[in-house]
């Protein structure tokens, strides 16, 4: 989610639901800015039966050792929204910013999920331990996530 259209749209169904706050820290692309980050967040920590679950960014060229400097941007920039939310006593459970590539090169500690892409190049979100034949794996240990491994 990342716009207060959507919000409203699930808070007009009136059901419990967990959300995602999906931010632009670069690509231009998807999510909601930094600033409409921090009043989203609040707007839905107002609304009782919908649960703030987590948030997070695309590091649009994790990838590419050329680019890093603009990964490390949205890193830091990602990082600042987190403490932002922290400091208003806003944080959700989850905080991802991390795809296959950004999982197996950048040290992440603060993050507990990762999107990583299976064998067939299907996106699976993993938190904590997932065992899986086709995935690869992020163990999340005491506020770390350690190299990816294969199943």
């Amino acid at each position: 989610m990342n716009s207060l259209e959507q919000i409203e749209t699930i808070k007009s169904l009136q059901k419990p639901c967990k959300v995602h706050l999906q931010v632009d820290t670069g690509m231009k692309r998807l999510g909601c800015s930094e600033d409409a980050t921090i009043k989203l967040a609040q707007k839905i920590a107002l609304i009782p039966y919908i649960t703030f679950e987590g948030i997070f960014t695309h590091l649009t060229a994790a990838d590419d050792e050329e680019e890093d400097p603009f990964t490390w941007k949205q890193i830091t920039i990602f990082r600042e929204i987190i403490q932002s939310l922290k400091k208003i006593r806003i944080l959700p459970q989850y905080c991802h910013i991390a795809n296959s590539s950004a999982a197996m090169r950048f040290s992440l500690p603060e993050m507990n999920m990762a999107t990583v892409v299976n064998a067939d190049s299907h996106p699976v979100n993993i938190h904590n331990t997932l065992e899986s034949k086709n995935a690869y794996v992020v163990r999340h240990q005491q506020g770390t996530i350690n190299p990816l491994t294969k199943q």
